[in-house]
């Protein structure tokens, strides 16, 4: 499974985590913008993203450092839909 698209960077497997790196913080900031609506946990380091469970990326945590992030997995796919009723 993918967790969103590719900007730039590599990907690796690292102790049960997927592990992104990135060249610019640019590349990054989008990727992760991104890949957060496919839900999970991040741990975001500088130029790298861990992804896995919440136990997983919380122990490499211990070993990197990082922020953790979680993911919207309860985000709408495709839609901000307005729900405000049109008056005319």
């Amino acid at each position: 499974a993918r967790a969103g698209p590719r900007h730039g960077g590599r990907r690796l497997r690292v102790r049960g985590a997927g592990l992104a790196t990135f060249s610019t913080d640019r590349g990054q900031a989008e990727w992760l913008n991104t890949a957060k609506d496919y839900g999970g946990y991040y741990l975001v380091g500088r130029k790298w993203v861990a992804v896995g469970e919440e136990r997983t990326v919380e122990a490499l945590r211990t070993e990197l450092g990082g922020d953790l992030e979680e993911g919207s997995e309860h985000m709408n796919p495709g839609g901000s839909h307005n729900k405000g009723g049109h008056h005319g």
